[in-house]
C-alpha cells in the first residue's frame, strides 16, 4: 500500500514538474520539483522517501549539478584492447542536481529529463550513487568531474581526464575484480575488469 502511494504521489509531482513551468530551464524545474516534493512529505511518511528525518527531508536544498554519462553493456562486450575507451563514453541526455541538507551533505538528488524542448522531473529522493559521487568530489583535486555509470552492473565511477586520459575512482563499497573503491585507476586499467563482469551478465543491454 505504501509503495503505490509512494507511486501515484511521484506521478502527481512529475505532471506538475511538466506543466507548471513558464520558465523551462532546468534548475528552474529542479527548484519547482523540490518544493512540491516537500509537500508530500509529514512526519508519517518521511521514511518512505528514505529520508532519516522530517526535518532533513523539509530542509532539503539545491547543491551541486552531476554531469552524468554511461557506458553501454553491449558496447562494453564488444569492445577490443587497444581501442580507446572515450568511444564508449555518451551523455545520458539528463540532468541531476543533488539535494543537501541544512549542514551541506547530500542526502538525495532530483534528475531531470528533456522531453520536446522542455525540461521535467525524472525522479527525486535519496540517492546512495549520488552521495558517494559528490562527497568524493568535493575532496577530489582538479576538475572536470563527471558521474560516470554502467548502469546494468550498478558500477559507478568519479571520472576525470589527466593529461587527455580518463581517470576513474570506484564507488560504493564493492570491489570490481581487483579495482578498489576510492583508488584512482586509469579507465584502460579498469576496463578489462568490467568486461569479465559484463560478460556474465545477461540482461538489458544498457
Amino acid at each position: 500500500m505504501k509503495t503505490v502511494i509512494y507511486l501515484i504521489v511521484m506521478v502527481c509531482l512529475i505532471s506538475q514538474a511538466a506543466i507548471a513551468q513558464n520558465d523551462t530551464s532546468a534548475v528552474s524545474v529542479a527548484r519547482e520539483s523540490l518544493t512540491n516534493f516537500k509537500k508530500s512529505i509529514s512526519r508519517e511518511n518521511y521514511k518512505q522517501f528514505n529520508f532519516s528525518s522530517f526535518e532533513e527531508g523539509q530542509n532539503s536544498t539545491l547543491g551541486e549539478e552531476v554531469t552524468n554519462q554511461y557506458i553501454r553493456l553491449d558496447e562494453l562486450k564488444s569492445f577490443k584492447e587497444g581501442n580507446s575507451p572515450d568511444q564508449l563514453i555518451k551523455s545520458t541526455g539528463r540532468k541531476i542536481v543533488a539535494l543537501n541538507n541544512s549542514n551541506q551533505d547530500v542526502v538525495g538528488s532530483v534528475e531531470l529529463e528533456k522531453t520536446k524542448g522542455k525540461w521535467t522531473m525524472k525522479s527525486i529522493g535519496r540517492s546512495t550513487v549520488i552521495s558517494d559521487y559528490v562527497r568524493f568530489t568535493r575532496q577530489g583535486s582538479g576538475g572536470g568531474w563527471v558521474l560516470l555509470r554502467v548502469l546494468a552492473l550498478n558500477r559507478n565511477f568519479a571520472a576525470h581526464k589527466v593529461q587527455n586520459q580518463w581517470m576513474v575512482t570506484l564507488l560504493g563499497n564493492v570491489p570490481l575484480g581487483d579495482i578498489r573503491p576510492g583508488v584512482e585507476e586509469s579507465l584502460t586499467k579498469v576496463m578489462p575488469e568490467l568486461q569479465k563482469e559484463a560478460n556474465t551478465y545477461n540482461g538489458l543491454p544498457w
